[in-house]
């Protein structure tokens, strides 16, 4: 039975002003000033593919990233012209792309704030879902205090919306292995397209996704995993449409930044990637005791976890796989 359904939820309306107060602190964790006194080399992508689409040219020409935090980016900022300039738009688009962007920098980077915020909520209500509502506080608390996603909400690149996303696909797929409803599989489908759609590694949230699917339906005749494989796409190519009708120039770009990154000298380490993201990247993106905790609960009971708590396993797995 899910925890979900104990007691807590009778305490409904105090745990969504505990949402709506954790939103807040971690909002003020993340809040992006003082301004960090350098832009990040991906920050550049979101100052000038977005101004490129006002051309009317929705074609980014551009597949390093899909396409959909490009497009919301440019749309902000067109809001931000018509809220707070009065120039002509072409004087607009000159100054920012050719003289100054760090204020349009500025507003994709609040943006991301508030979107780290979110992804606190979403974590606290995964672990209400998993083990009740004093677990989902702590959650929630931990996230929104965590080094790693504190520093990245302060930069305008694809890492943290994807983290939303990705946390958004996981607490449906948790649903789908406690409840089995299609509508999980659909919600959870719409956040792996969207993931995906922002970061094309995100995607492997479809993992602890057919997970979820398999556990609860050990079968593949079953077409709930299916609707939500088949959401996932149909989502990703509404999202990052010319991906798909531009594939040509999508795979040049894709295996250009795979040569960079896997066979150049740029790329050759002295170090392991597991190794460095053990003791560098989580030792002080989570710290030493978060670190032990994620240990602890990864060996706790491995033979008595309930199917939520393999979704939940299987998303780790995927994710550190990866690195």
């Amino acid at each position: 039975m899910s925890t979900f359904t104990d007691s807590t939820a009778r305490y409904g309306r105090f745990w969504y002003a505990g949402l709506a107060g954790l939103w807040l602190l971690a909002l003020f964790l993340r809040w992006p000033y003082p301004e960090p006194a350098w832009i990040h080399i991906d920050e550049r992508i979101f100052l000038l593919h977005p101004l490129k689409l006002w051309s009317g040219d929705l074609n980014p020409h551009f597949f390093i990233y899909p396409t959909l935090h490009i497009y919301l980016t440019s749309i902000l900022y067109y809001l931000y012209y018509l809220c707070c300039h009065s120039a002509p738009l072409e004087d607009f688009v000159a100054y920012y792309f050719f003289v100054d962007g760090s204020g349009l920098i500025e507003v994709a980077r609040c943006f991301n704030t508030l979107l780290s915020a979110a992804t606190a909520v979403v974590v606290a209500a995964i672990g209400r879902r998993l083990y009740g509502m004093s677990a989902g506080v702590l959650a929630g608390l931990f996230f929104a205090a965590l080094p790693l996603s504190v520093r990245f909400a302060h930069l305008a690149t694809t890492d943290t919306p994807a983290a939303l996303w990705i946390t958004c696909a996981l607490f449906f797929a948790v649903r789908m292995a406690q409840e089995g409803r299609i509508r999980d599989c659909v919600w959870a489908g719409v956040c792996v397209g969207l993931a995906g759609g922002t970061k094309y590694p995100a995607a492997l949230a479809g993992v602890p996704v057919a997970a979820a699917g398999l556990l609860y339906w050990p079968t593949l005749r079953h077409w709930g995993g299916w609707v939500a494989g088949a959401v996932a796409i149909l989502v990703f190519a509404v999202v990052s449409p010319y991906a798909i009708l531009d594939v040509q120039r999508a795979w040049e770009d894709l295996a250009e930044m795979g040569k960079f990154h896997m066979a150049s000298d740029y790329a050759k380490t002295d170090i392991a990637s597991w190794r460095y993201y053990l003791e560098y990247g989580l030792r002080y993106g989570i710290g030493a005791v978060g670190l032990l905790g994620l240990a602890a609960g990864l060996l706790w009971r491995p033979l008595q976890r309930r199917r939520e708590e393999w979704v939940v396993v299987a998303a780790f797995v995927v994710f550190f796989a990866l690195v």
